[in-house]
């Protein structure tokens, strides 16, 4: 099944890089306004501090900050890119993959870059006893790095050296799959850490939102690999590996969808919803965009095929 890129499909794409670029947008304008403050920061982090060893846990959280801001402007540089990629592939001009491979670099450049919040959060939590440093953020950066930071920066390479979707696609869905998992790995360890800890009452909205953080991205990361591991080993129909992506990718945007509308009721889970990747909303709407573009084209194949039978 060869599947030709409609109008629909092209701006759904449009619309996720919109997204993504008005959120890192967003994003950099705080990391401004935190830089611009950095020296006075510096200034009052000391009496903040408990720790056994000061010298130390102040260098961690400079290098965390410093690595954070650097990794803000990288990550809108990637998202210019990934607009640029966009534009293009909207207006169906081939070289849009060489802009996808900037971006899939500067955004994998972004993950390594938490390297120092590793380092801060696994290091500070064993000589401080400062509520702004756990283990289990460390962790839940560390795994991100791994899972995310190596398909990334292969692919990006990959795309520069041969600017061919079909030669790819496994790559593109391995990238995918392991991204849904980071994914996974970042909210709910969120909610291990931040929100579970508070819920002593949990209402039913309170519940929806638990289940929601447990398994609702760690569902899309995993039908995402169910059907890299069918292209991979060349198993089942295409419009099935195809449907059971679009399938992932709604579901990854229906976690956000979920997230924030739990927010309106829950103040837990609404004190974390700055600190989720709410870009990544557009991809339930741009799932079923995609889906409609392939069930059309699939109806339209069929009955051409059965008149031309005819």
């Amino acid at each position: 099944m060869t599947f030709d890129y409609k109008r629909s499909t092209r701006a759904a794409f449009l619309v996720v890089a919109i997204a993504f670029l008005l959120y890192n947008i967003y994003q950099v304008v705080l990391t401004t306004m935190i830089v611009s403050h950095f020296p006075l920061i510096i200034e009052r982090i000391p009496s903040l501090i408990q720790s056994t060893n000061p010298s130390l846990q102040l260098a961690l959280i400079v290098a965390q900050e410093l690595a954070g801001a650097i990794g803000a402007y990288m990550r809108l540089i990637g998202a210019v890119f990934a607009m640029n990629f966009a534009i293009l592939f909207f207006r169906n001009k081939p070289p849009y993959l060489n802009k996808l491979s900037k971006a899939l670099l500067f955004e994998s450049l972004y993950f390594l870059l938490y390297v120092p919040v590793v380092f801060n959060h696994i290091i500070g939590s064993t000589i401080s006893a400062s509520p702004f440093v756990n283990f289990n953020t460390g962790l839940s950066y560390l795994l991100q790095i791994a899972l995310v930071f190596p398909p990334l920066f292969i692919l990006s390479l990959k795309l520069k050296k041969d600017s061919r979707f079909a030669s790819t696609i496994s790559w593109i869905l391995a990238a995918v799959s392991l991204y849904f998992f980071g994914a996974w790995i970042k909210h709910c360890f969120m909610w291990i850490y931040g929100v579970l800890p508070m819920q002593t009452q949990p209402t039913i909205i309170d519940t929806i939102g638990s289940i929601n953080s447990v398994l609702t991205l760690l569902m899309a990361a995993i039908v995402s690999s169910i059907s890299w591991f069918m292209i991979k080993t060349n198993r089942g129909k295409a419009n099935v590996r195809i449907y059971l992506e679009i399938l992932a990718v709604v579901l990854a945007g229906a976690y956000f969808v979920i997230y924030d509308v739990i927010s309106i009721y829950s103040p837990l889970f609404g004190a974390y919803i700055l600190l989720t990747d709410a870009w990544m909303i557009t991809l339930f709407v741009s799932g079923i965009a995609i889906f409609y573009d392939i069930r059309n084209q699939t109806i339209s194949n069929s009955v051409t095929e059965k008149l031309t039978q005819g």
